[in-house]
């Protein structure tokens, strides 16, 4: 068997008050889990941004709920689940900013020391997988976006040849379309990748798709092994709920363009109600038309 997490949905544990009870379960599979240099840096470079814009996420929460009856409610992240009560101080509230920052950004929280674990498989891609990543976005061929980085072409080059002597299922997580398309509670995976897994002499019928970590752990527990212990279906339910959820916004940088946005996983999509482009970017970048 083989699974290939993209880094999205790595990225999201960090953004979800119920990851914490997901990380054991993936620990215990991560015998299965395909990891590449290039999932592991795109984590470690987007980790730091991702938690600023959380900790924004839930001050924005404290003082919703502040102005409520509810004056003891707690907020909860998933590296300090009880960082602060709407009753702390702003001074209080900054300290401990502080110190989740800086344990992320070295990477002493519980989410970064659990993925590390996992990221010392990762492996470095040849330079034959790098010329056929290339090719793959000059043709442009999925997965990757015209306008991105080489890295999601570099990782899939190097998962169709960890899979030559792969006799399981293979399972795709990613929030990106790219990779996998949802629709009406179905997950698809991109056509043109199926082709190329079933070029590799995989049984259609073992290639599953998913959008979320959840639906790939109860298909998991399903197919895989039925003894294993994942989080309730209510923590499930609530790991898909927050992914989907997101009020934050972007800025579209550009003077005189108003971006319409809406969120896609990890990602932050836009149209342009002035020049109709279609934007993406992770939380907190930048967006330029």
């Amino acid at each position: 068997m083989k699974i290939f997490i993209d880094a999205n949905i790595y990225i999201t544990l960090y953004t979800t008050k119920s990851a914490i009870s997901f990380l054991d379960t993936i620990q215990k599979i991560s015998n299965y889990i395909f990891v590449t240099r290039q999932i592991r840096n795109e984590v470690v470079r987007n980790r730091l941004n991702i938690t600023c814009q959380c900790i924004k996420n839930i001050e924005d929460d404290k003082n919703k709920k502040a102005n409520n009856s509810n004056q003891n409610q707690k907020l909860q992240h998933p590296n300090y689940p009880d960082w602060f009560s709407c009753s702390n101080t702003n001074e209080d509230n900054k300290k401990v900013y502080k110190k989740v920052l800086q344990d992320v950004y070295q990477g002493k929280d519980k989410i970064s020391k659990v993925l590390e674990a996992i990221f010392k498989s990762s492996t470095d891609y040849t330079i034959d997988q790098l010329k056929r990543a290339r090719l793959r976005k000059e043709l442009g061929n999925p997965p990757g976006k015209p306008k991105d980085p080489l890295g999601d072409q570099i990782s899939w080059e190097q998962f169709l040849d960890s899979i030559v002597e792969c006799k399981g299922n293979i399972f795709v997580v990613s929030a990106d379309s790219d990779f996998v398309k949802k629709y009406q509670g179905q997950s698809f995976l991109n056509p043109y990748l199926m082709e190329e897994l079933i070029q590799k002499n995989i049984d259609s019928n073992q290639i599953f798709a998913f959008s979320d970590l959840p639906s790939a752990l109860e298909k998991y527990k399903e197919l895989e092994d039925r003894s294993i212990v994942i989080p309730s279906s209510q923590e499930l339910k609530t790991l898909r709920e927050e992914q989907i959820k997101n009020d934050n916004y972007l800025i579209c940088r550009s003077e005189g363009h108003i971006p319409l946005s809406y969120t896609d996983g990890i990602y932050l999509r836009f149209r342009c109600q002035r020049c109709g482009q279609l934007l993406a970017s992770y939380l907190n970048d930048d967006i330029d038309c």
